[in-house]
């Protein structure tokens, strides 16, 4: 067992085990099989970084700036990466970028946002 942080209500709710689908006990959000597995590998100090990146996979996106500019490593942007960040307005991405996750940008203040030709998949 382990606590994640949800990334909507930003409390820790307890995941039994890493292949489990993920429900938030206090607001009640679910996520995916995938993302609970990458979530599950993080250190709790993880979550204290701006950007949560792992294994060039962008995980979260804490900040409050309102133009993000995504750091080179980044090949994939996971699902709910920006969800729920108000305060960003602009996310530039780059041409390295293949995979952006379901709900990645999900309830948030993003105006604008240029997708590159090199993306092979957008959930």
């Amino acid at each position: 067992m382990k606590e994640l942080i949800c990334l909507e209500c930003r409390k820790p709710s307890i995941c039994k085990t890493e292949s489990d689908n993920f429900v938030c006990q206090r607001c009640g959000r679910n996520y995916s099989e995938r993302f609970v597995k990458k979530m599950y590998q993080l250190s709790n100090d993880a979550w204290s970084r701006e950007f949560v990146i792992e294994d060039g996979s962008l995980l979260k996106y804490w900040g409050e700036d309102e133009e993000v500019i995504i750091p080179d490593e980044v090949i994939s942007i996971e699902e709910y990466a920006f969800a729920y960040n108000k305060k960003v307005r602009k996310v530039i991405l780059h041409q390295k970028l293949r995979w952006i996750g379901s709900f990645a940008f999900a309830e948030s203040g993003i105006i604008e946002i240029d997708i590159p030709d090199a993306a092979d998949y957008i959930d």
